[in-house]
């Protein structure tokens, strides 16, 4: 079954004469790639993981997206023309940020049938904020501390366990050991036993299932204490990654959306 013909009836009437002026091929989403897609003004932040559907990429011109995913959202809000939507992505510049009008919801169960949504774009922009999907995760971290607001020294925080002895090959820096609360293509909230300085920097290493080791760069912007394991403070470290790879940023995105195509297969999401 083919993709459904696009509607060119905009063009025509040049209703696409300011929206050229806000959309590059460089900023639009390719061919088979995977999205977030979300309600237009909906949740942010740890909630939008629960207000968003992964979709695919089926075709795309300079003002239309076709996606193939469910046409109902998190909570039982089903699609329909004229809705204003969000996609997010990654692309090599950075993640994007697409909002979009509905303009056919299409598929089904029927013979041959397959779900999806054509878009009209409206605004592409690289984000510039902290917006993207995290997902509540519990994964092993290793972390060095690189310097920064916190004097820029390499080390421990006083009272803290020793580092342990940095794996061969990795140069002087210590590593630590953590954990992830969440994670997304942005940053990640860590677990730590020692506290961390705003504004310092961390190298942050996270092993994602099915992607591989992640490495990326980042800088403090939020800790405090949260309770004890057996006798020993723990920290909540808010980190914004400020250096990583478009790879590492798709591989997180990736292994989001796998999350929640799970949940759903076990009726969760």
């Amino acid at each position: 079954m083919g993709i459904p013909p696009a509607d060119r009836s905009g063009v025509a009437a040049g209703r696409w004469e300011n929206v050229e002026q806000r959309v590059t091929s460089e900023g639009l989403p390719v061919l088979n790639q995977r999205v977030f897609l979300a309600a237009a003004g909906g949740a942010e932040g740890a909630e939008a993981a629960d207000a968003a559907v992964s979709a695919l990429v089926q075709d795309v011109t300079g003002r239309e997206v076709v996606l193939l995913c469910p046409p109902r959202l998190p909570g039982g809000r089903v699609l329909r023309p004229g809705d204003r939507v969000v996609l997010s992505y990654a692309r090599p510049r950075g993640v994007c940020r697409l909002e979009g009008e509905v303009v056919q919801v299409f598929g089904g169960r029927g013979e041959g049938g397959w779900p999806g949504v054509r878009l009209r774009v409206l605004a592409v922009e690289r984000e510039q904020r902290r917006r993207y999907f995290r997902w509540r995760t519990r994964l092993p971290v290793s972390y060095a501390r690189v310097g920064g607001a916190g004097g820029g020294t390499v080390g421990c925080a006083a009272g803290a366990a020793p580092a342990e002895a940095a794996p061969e090959g990795s140069g002087e820096l210590p590593w630590r050991k953590a954990f992830t609360v969440d994670l997304s293509a942005g940053g990640v909230l860590l677990e730590v036993d020692e506290p961390v300085t705003e504004g310092e920097e961390l190298l942050v290493k996270v092993r994602l299932p099915e992607e591989g080791e992640i490495e990326a760069m980042g800088k403090v912007v939020r800790c405090r204490q949260e309770g004890s394991d057996k006798g020993a403070k723990m920290y909540l470290a808010g980190v914004d990654f400020t250096r990583l790879t478009v790879w590492g940023r798709q591989a997180i995105m990736r292994f989001v959306c796998s999350q929640e195509r799970r949940l759903r297969r076990w009726g969760l999401a």
